[in-house]
């Protein structure tokens, strides 16, 4: 059994909704996690000491978030970094019901025969293309959000 004096943390609540949103089948968030077949790593899911070192040496503050890099990977060292609830939000599975275009925040104006762009349930514009509507989607998300935008044209790096 581990001594750690953290009972009480934030860190300490972090690591254990983590492990109930994988685990607990009566939990709201199961679906998204456990249901969809993310998991802790073993290290993580049996060591709190073992978390709140890694956490510790990778930026945690009381005031950022554990956010998985890939939304459909699990809760790991390689997988997992802490961010603002903004960049957390930013982060989210592609959801397919209701689509009228292929490219994240673009959606097709039936009657207008343009493509509307859209971040944060803020209007960006209205364009006579879908890649117009797209860049401009993608340029907005770089000025929101940075490093942390979600892009339909990500930047490749060498």
């Amino acid at each position: 059994m581990e001594i750690h004096g953290m009972c009480g943390s934030r860190l300490y609540r972090t690591w254990m909704n983590m492990k109930r949103r994988c685990y607990s089948e009566i939990e709201v968030g199961y679906v998204n996690y456990g249901e969809r077949g993310i998991t802790v790593c073993d290290e993580w899911r049996y060591s709190f000491v073992s978390f709140m070192r890694w956490a510790l040496a990778n930026g945690y503050t009381d005031k950022l978030e554990i956010d998985r890099i890939n939304v459909n990977g699990n809760y790991e060292p390689s997988n997992c970094r802490f961010v603002t609830s903004a960049q957390n939000l930013t982060n989210r599975r592609k959801h397919k019901h209701g689509i009228t275009s292929k490219y994240k925040g673009v959606s097709k104006n039936k009657n207008r025969k343009t493509y509307r762009a859209m971040i944060a349930g803020k209007h960006i514009g209205q364009f006579f293309t879908e890649i117009g509507a797209a860049r401009a989607y993608d340029n907005k998300a770089k000025e929101l959000y940075g490093d942390f935008a979600l892009l339909n044209f990500p930047i490749k790096t060498a």
